[in-house]
């Protein structure tokens, strides 16, 4: 799991979409579902 920090709009979200394999690995914690997936431990899998 990574975590990326930085003020806003910046490209945090672009930068972390547009990664090569990222597709369905992206979660983010201000989205209810993503949030109770990451509490769950139900995360998905990544060559990331």
């Amino acid at each position: 799991m990574v975590f990326v920090a930085g003020p806003r709009q910046v490209g945090k979200t672009t930068l972390a979409k547009n990664l090569p394999g990222a597709g369905d690995a992206y979660l983010n914690w201000d989205i209810d579902e993503h949030r109770s997936r990451i509490l769950e431990g139900n995360l998905p899998d990544s060559d990331l």
